[in-house]
């Protein structure tokens, strides 16, 4: 671990630039959204990603009168950059500026039904950590163990 991550006033000037280019293609029920991110800090501090990407694909349709199917599958990666460090046990950060992580991709899906004021589907998480095992972001910190969580939408006042 390096210094620690504890909120001091820096006596140098901080700049962050960032670029974002999202792009939206619809192919009838299929859509696609794409966000790529061009990033940089000048200063060790304030450690950024240069480039990110994003991608989900949805897919929605009428299956009855009334009632929708929603699909999606997201995903995400990043560059190489110094991640601050995390020690649990104390719940303190540390800053990093000896190791670059990064280029772990990152997936989510999502299945649901939906009315008008009312959803119900399943959420699948940290999908990543089927196919990347031992992989982390933060120092002895591992990746979330996937999940599967139940999602229940009610809307009572319209």
């Amino acid at each position: 671990f390096n210094t620690l991550a504890s909120p001091v006033q820096s006596s140098d000037e901080i700049i962050y630039y960032n670029f974002k280019i999202n792009k939206i293609w619809v192919f009838n029920n299929l859509s696609f959204n794409s966000i790529l991110y061009f990033q940089k800090s000048n200063n060790e501090v304030f450690s950024v990603p240069s480039l990110l990407f994003t991608q989900q694909l949805k897919y929605d349709r009428h299956l009855f009168k009334d009632i929708r199917f929603l699909g999606s599958y997201s995903f995400s990666i990043f560059s190489n950059y110094y991640i601050n460090n995390y020690y649990p046990v104390t719940d303190i950060f540390y800053h990093n500026l000896n190791e670059k992580k990064g280029l772990i991709p990152l997936f989510s899906s999502e299945i649901s039904l939906y009315k008008e004021n009312f959803s119900f589907g399943l959420i699948f998480d940290d999908l990543a950590n089927y196919f990347f095992e031992e992989n982390y972001l933060i120092k002895d910190y591992i990746l979330p163990q996937p999940s599967l969580r139940l999602s229940i939408k009610w809307s009572f006042i319209d």
